[in-house]
């Protein structure tokens, strides 16, 4: 392509990137603990439930954040403070404090060191 033309026609990979982050809703929790202060975890939304004073959620995440992640509410008291969900520039905020219980990592991908990530919320 010359360089005239740089920019202004979109090249199949801008088109494939464009169709993808329509394709997701993204996942984030903010969330703050003892040890390390604030910490963001974010990933794919794989499900996503609301339930009177309470959300559920997955996310699919890489592994070992996963299994961090699941180290710290183990040992740690971690309060989500905001979780947001997110389409592009669509972005839904719950404000918290919430209490982060019952935390699984599910489907585990050795191959690509992927798992889904479950957690659920109970607002404080």
């Amino acid at each position: 392509m010359s360089d005239s033309l740089k920019g202004m026609v979109p090249t199949l990979e801008d088109e494939v990137v464009d169709r993808l982050q329509d394709s997701f809703v993204i996942v984030s929790l903010e969330t703050s603990h003892d040890v390390k202060g604030v910490d963001i975890l974010s990933g794919v939304c794989a499900g996503v439930s609301f339930e009177d004073a309470s959300v559920k959620v997955d996310l699919r995440i890489e592994l070992l954040r996963g299994y961090d992640f699941l180290k710290r509410i183990l040992k740690e008291s971690v309060v989500c403070n905001r979780l947001y969900l997110s389409r592009n520039d669509d972005v839904v905020e719950l404000i918290g404090p919430y209490r982060l219980v019952s935390p699984r990592l599910t489907d585990f991908d050795y191959q690509d060191s992927l798992c889904t990530m479950g957690i659920d919320l109970f607002k404080i």
